[in-house]
């Protein structure tokens, strides 16, 4: 049973690692690196930002969703449930919230 649920936790790692930025920093306006890596909020990781921020720069001359956004969304969605499902595995003693 310990091994399925580690062998869960390292899929569910992979995953949000293959949905999220590689390297990512928050920099000072003085250059001091402020947070990097997972110190930085999930969703602030997720490249759905790289998404929309494509999708502005093309500027957007569509009403409604367009497929980028689409996609955007799509990928924060199942960031947020693996996140969910990380919480509902991690033993009660472990902290952070259980699902």
């Amino acid at each position: 049973m310990a091994s399925d649920i580690s062998g869960a936790r390292a899929a569910m790692n992979r995953a949000t690692a293959a949905l999220t930025q590689d390297m990512i920093q928050h920099i000072s306006t003085d250059g001091r690196v402020l947070a990097e890596g997972a110190e930085i909020a999930l969703l602030e990781r997720s490249i759905g930002n790289d998404l929309l921020h494509i999708e502005r720069q093309m500027g957007r001359k569509c009403v409604g969703t367009t497929i980028l956004s689409a996609i955007a969304a799509s990928i924060d969605e199942a960031l947020l449930a693996l996140e969910e499902a990380q919480a509902a595995l991690r033993p009660p003693h472990a902290g952070g919230p259980r699902a």
